[in-house]
């Protein structure tokens, strides 16, 4: 499937004018992982489902969703980090491109999540299962993954300092 959104990141690269074309209107090129172009491959390849889709976001923001009660697709909220990777939010304007979701969703058009401001707090969880907070076994072994002994990528060394973080802030707050 990878061939085939990468496909999909090439005609929308010829579609708008050029690799500078989509630098100069959002940042980034379209590339395979690119939001932009999976949006694409869905409308060309699975129009039905397509057409089915009210709202796109990122796994990182429906995660973040969740615990905050799961309202209406509107509430979803996404930072400008996230946002400025999907290939249709332009981060010189600070705006979503609704006519780059059109070219690439096939003139639909998607409920998208709300932008946060720098330093705005979104929410709060409404609701966590009993044992669903990191402990430290739970940290080591989630910056680690499945194997054991020590950090061998040096990817490891952020996500560790980040579950460190975490589980420190959650430590904080009980």
């Amino acid at each position: 499937m990878e061939r085939h959104r990468s496909a999909a990141a090439q005609q929308l690269v010829a579609e708008l004018g050029g690799a500078q074309a989509w630098a100069d209107a959002v940042g980034v090129v379209p590339l395979a992982a690119i939001t932009v172009a999976k949006l694409r491959w869905l409308a060309d390849n699975e129009p039905a489902a397509a057409d089915r889709t009210a709202g796109v976001c990122l796994p990182h923001d429906w995660l973040s969703w969740q615990p905050a009660g799961a309202g209406s697709i509107d509430s979803i909220v996404t930072d400008r980090g996230d946002a400025s990777g999907t290939g249709y939010y332009a981060t010189a304007t600070d705006r979503y491109r609704p006519d780059l979701i059109e070219l690439a969703f096939a003139t639909r058009r998607p409920v998208l999540p709300r932008v946060a401001a720098p330093n705005e707090i979104t929410g709060a969880a409404a609701r966590i299962a009993p044992g669903a907070a990191p402990g430290p076994r739970d940290r080591r072994q989630c910056c680690r993954g499945p194997r054991t002994g020590r950090s061998r990528r040096r990817g490891d060394r952020l996500y560790r300092d980040l579950g460190r973080r975490l589980s420190d802030q959650l430590d904080h707050r009980r």
